[in-house]
């Protein structure tokens, strides 16, 4: 189903994905990066738990109005790595490192 959005549709789809994920009562908070792999794209739900920690079909059953269809979503619990700024380092995400 991912490889067959436009990108712009990919971000659209991307960016509802981590707004409904932040509504869930569980999260402290989330974002969502999409990227490309050998066998397509991917996304990834970084989720930093609140208390108790949501499980990712808890995430799943919770947003389940406000996506359409069934998203091929890895979901990893850590802590957001932030700038002093605010601003998401996305790429200690994709690398581990946070």
């Amino acid at each position: 189903m991912l490889n067959t959005l436009t990108p712009s549709d990919l971000v659209m789809h991307v960016r509802k994905l981590e707004r409904a994920i932040n509504k869930h009562p569980h999260v402290a908070d989330a974002v969502v990066i999409s990227f490309n792999t050998a066998s397509g794209t991917r996304i990834k739900a970084f989720v930093e738990p609140a208390d108790p920690v949501p499980t990712p079909e808890s995430i799943r059953q919770f947003c389940y109005n406000d996506l359409v269809g069934e998203l091929p979503v890895d979901f990893v619990f850590k802590s957001i790595p932030r700038t002093p700024s605010g601003k998401v380092i996305r790429q200690q995400l994709l690398n581990g490192k946070a």
